[in-house]
Formats: C-alpha cells, structure tokens, sequence
C-alpha cells in the first residue's frame, strides 16, 4: 500500500520517530494505513486542508462581497462563476 498523495507525513517520518529500523518493512503497510487515516481524519476535524492540492467548490449563496469557502486556505481562484456566467478575474 503506497501513501496517500495528501497524507501528511510519510513512513520515514513516522518510523524515524518510532524507532523502528528503514530495514524493517513488516509493518509498513499498517503504518501507511494509520498514516492515511489520521491524515484524513484530522482534515474532517479540523474542516482544512493540510497539503496544497487543487479543490473544486460549489456554493450557492455569496453576500456580494464575501464568498465562503468550504477548504482553505485558498492559495488562489482560477474560475469563479455567477449566475452561470464566468466572472472577469479582474473582478476577484
């Protein structure tokens, strides 16, 4: 089993703090599977996203001035829509 792109950590990282030897790959696919899920876990508790990746978001009400996202920080927008209408990014 290979490390989720998004995890954040890697197997090093966690057998370095365990002390577990780089030779001993017997429990690598159970630590990558708690890597994985505490990863994921901690991103739905927390409602963020710890490692950059591209988002694609839907949201339905804006107050004109302020739109809420659900992931962020939002390093940046590539498209914004209204209405079904793309919006000029000079406007965003």
């Amino acid at each position: 089993m290979a490390i989720s792109t998004y995890s954040i950590t890697t197997l090093a990282a966690v057998k370095t703090f365990l002390k577990i030897s780089d030779l001993d790959t017997s429990r690598d696919g159970l630590l990558e599977a708690l890597i994985d899920s505490v990863s994921e876990a901690a991103e739905n508790y927390t409602g963020r996203l710890f490692v950059k990746r591209t988002v694609v978001e839907e949201t339905h009400y804006c107050d004109g001035s302020t739109l809420q996202l659900n992931h962020y920080p939002a390093l940046s927008v590539s498209e914004l829509e209204q209405g079904g209408e793309t919006v000029n990014p000079a406007e965003y």
